[in-house]
């Protein structure tokens, strides 16, 4: 590859992962339910996917000006009959086929859905997520730069979810597409105890759960970095990015994001106990899980309201989930193979329960119940089948990993939540994800396109 175009392609991918954060979107088809718009069937363009664009037209140029394409189909021909079938013996090109294949089935339910306008937008974010996957492999981006801008965005969103929770009132900024929010606005995401209504962080995010779960990332990737860098400088400033995240992590008061950063935590610690006696590495794991202890003895009847499921709010939520399971099940078992189509959970509840405003229909806090309700068995069946392929490469290589780990703490939240599968921002953070595993596998340069 050209290496000028290639450092521009680098730089603008690291510029990419740094500014995913922001959620500024441009809405272009705003649809409304029962007078109340649906963010989950409008399009809309975020600020940065027109970066996404000109990253994935830049590295078609270089594609097309450095490929012999004789060559590469004798190549392809001679990849895909050798041994295809043999998973363990061929696993990058069944991965890459594990790949197009649920990208393929996803998009053939757009034919099916009552909304197909709905359902193309979503089906484009996940081939927005996969072109980001094969660029970032294929130029072989060391992960070391792609953690480091996500664990500069989980502090600058620590930072922010800090200042929004002490000061209970969140400010509208549009570039950075922070919506305006309150204690004293109802349908905004609170904790109610008797001392009165709390406001959750939201940082630059459309809810705190998401500030939550992106938090979680940025003190893995900070884990990973700091096991590869040396220099007791940029170690302490590590140690400042986790004590960051931690406080969105706290103040996004998500139970999922905190339970899935405990797991992982757990999991490394037995892992790595014989450096637990390094004193650099001990500061850096103890630190944050000291700031989260402070943060939850001071904040106590908070973290005790959001463990008490006879709360009126905690209760009203925990209600709405498991109508939202019921709900999923119910359709799951009327589309069983092929699903409402990409997108149209929400089209399906109106069909059910006429007449309620738009925030009333909501995707099952499930990711794996929502993605067989939209996509059927078989969808799901390629979703599994495409994680699997990842799960063969780990095994040759690092299954208890960094970035196992961040994909690991995803597959966690997706059992609390949707955002990995509906929002734009959750979608990407999962496809990016998974290129730290294609370069922990050593896959780099080895996928074919």
């Amino acid at each position: 590859m050209n290496t000028k175009l290639q450092k521009i392609l680098e730089r603008l991918i690291v510029l990419y992962v740094l500014l995913l954060p922001l959620s500024a979107v441009y809405i272009f088809d705003e649809k409304f339910v029962s007078g109340f718009k649906s963010q989950y069937l409008t399009g809309q363009i975020f600020i940065t996917e027109p970066l996404l664009w000109i990253i994935v037209i830049l590295s078609l140029i270089q594609f097309i000006k450095s490929t012999n394409f004789n060559e590469l189909r004798e190549k392809i021909l001679k990849y895909y009959n050798i041994k295809i079938l043999n998973i363990e013996k061929s696993p990058r090109s069944i991965l890459t086929l594990s790949i197009w294949l649920f990208i393929a089935f996803s998009g053939l339910s757009i034919l099916w859905p009552a909304d197909k306008t709905a359902a193309y937008y979503l089906w484009f974010r996940l081939l927005e997520g996969a072109a980001l996957f094969f660029i970032i492999v294929s130029l072989n981006i060391k992960k070391e730069k792609l953690f480091l801008a996500l664990v500069i965005g989980s502090a600058f969103e620590g930072i922010l979810a800090l200042s929004q929770f002490l000061t209970q009132i969140i400010e509208p900024a549009k570039w950075l597409g922070i919506a305006a929010h309150s204690a004293d606005n109802l349908g905004d995401v609170v904790i109610e105890t008797s001392s009165g209504r709390w406001l959750r962080a939201y940082g630059t995010f459309s809810h705190p759960n998401i500030l939550g779960g992106f938090a979680t990332l940025g003190l893995i990737a900070a884990y990973g970095l700091f096991d590869l860098v040396k220099k007791r400088a940029i170690q302490l400033l590590l140690i400042v990015a986790a004590l960051l995240s931690i406080m969105g992590l706290f103040f996004s008061f998500s139970r999922s994001a905190w339970l899935a950063a405990l797991i992982i935590l757990l999991i490394f610690l037995w892992l790595n106990k014989k450096s637990i006696f390094n004193i650099h590495y001990s500061i850096f794991i103890l630190s944050p899980i000291l700031l989260f202890i402070i943060f939850a003895y001071l904040f106590s009847p908070l973290i005790l309201t959001r463990a008490d499921f006879s709360n009126r709010l905690e209760n009203i939520s925990r209600q709405e989930r498991i109508s939202q399971v019921s709900r999923a099940l119910s359709i799951i078992k009327q589309y069983p193979l092929i699903g409402t189509g990409i997108n149209n959970f929400t089209i399906e509840l109106q069909k059910i329960h006429p007449g309620q405003p738009a925030y009333a229909y909501q995707p099952v806090h499930n990711l794996y119940l929502l993605i067989i309700a939209e996509l059927g068995l078989i969808g799901f069946v390629f979703f599994v089948f495409m994680f699997y392929c990842f799960i063969v490469f780990l095994k040759k290589h690092a299954i208890i990993s960094i970035p196992a780990g961040l994909v690991v703490a995803i597959l966690i939240i997706g059992l609390f939540d949707h955002y990995f599968w509906t929002q734009y921002i959750g979608i990407m953070l999962l496809w990016l994800s998974l290129t730290f595993i294609a370069q922990d596998s050593k896959m780099t340069n080895q996928i074919e396109l």
